[in-house]
């Protein structure tokens, strides 16, 4: 498996989650595809892998990328102060009000799909992505 990219388990597959298919007998381009209301069936001759969260991912949502803290954690805001942490792939999510904050979120995120799921329960809506 490349480096960046992990086998979902079954538990993982919600409508929305995404996900990168590969046609081993056709030996094309990985083809991402989004899992629909009618679910996905995985093809005997494909492989599937689905992409960590990155910052790449974050920017998509509506992230911008703000400091690496000495501790290392990577630190990302939204235009309205919602803040994430990652720090070893543990994340934190937060708005941001001097002096106090509001902590909303605490523990793994995996993948971009999980990531906008835990947007959503804590009901935040990104001006990006619209998915």
């Amino acid at each position: 498996m490349d480096k960046g990219y992990y086998t979902p388990t079954i538990e993982e597959f919600h409508v929305g989650f995404e996900i990168e298919e590969w046609d081993i007998k056709e030996e094309e381009d990985w083809v991402k595809i989004t899992v629909s209301s009618e679910g996905y069936k995985k093809h005997p001759h494909c492989e599937i892998r689905v992409k960590y969260l990155d910052q790449e991912d974050m920017e998509e949502l509506g992230f911008k990328f703000i400091e690496t803290s000495h501790e290392n954690s990577k630190w990302f805001q939204s235009e309205t102060a919602l803040t994430i942490v990652e720090d070893k792939g543990k994340y934190g999510i937060f708005y941001m009000y001097r002096p106090r904050h509001t902590n909303l979120f605490n523990g793994t995120i995996k993948n971009k799909s999980e990531l906008k799921r835990v947007l959503k329960q804590i009901g935040y809506e990104s001006n990006k992505e619209n998915s």
